[in-house]
């Protein structure tokens, strides 16, 4: 969150999660996972064979900045490839966006 804002307790924020190639990666044994109201940092399991894929993100965020009334709305959809080898020795994925002060 920008400085100086939260979330809006009261509105609809969801982060959706889809595969590209569900055979390669799979969200709890399926291709798309949302989540109403999430936490954030948020975590998703995720399944990965060998080889290439990507992982489409969906958020839509409710802000305000501290001590007004005014909100502000923000829908981010971001594309992330990923390459499954079988010598890697990483096992996690992360993802990080800054939500902007003002849309």
């Amino acid at each position: 969150m920008p400085a100086g804002c939260k979330l809006d307790p009261e509105a609809p924020c969801a982060l959706s999660v889809a595969c590209s190639n569900p055979t390669l990666l799979s969200l709890s044994g399926c291709a798309q996972q949302t989540l109403t109201k999430p936490a954030f940092p948020a975590g998703i399991p995720l399944s990965a064979k060998q080889g290439e894929a990507s992982l489409t993100v969906d958020l839509a965020v409710y802000y305000c900045p501290k001590g007004e009334d005014l909100c502000c709305f923000k829908e981010i959809r971001l594309i992330l490839p990923v390459r499954v080898r079988e010598d890697q020795a990483n096992n996690t994925l992360r993802l990080a966006y800054r939500v902007p002060s003002r849309p």
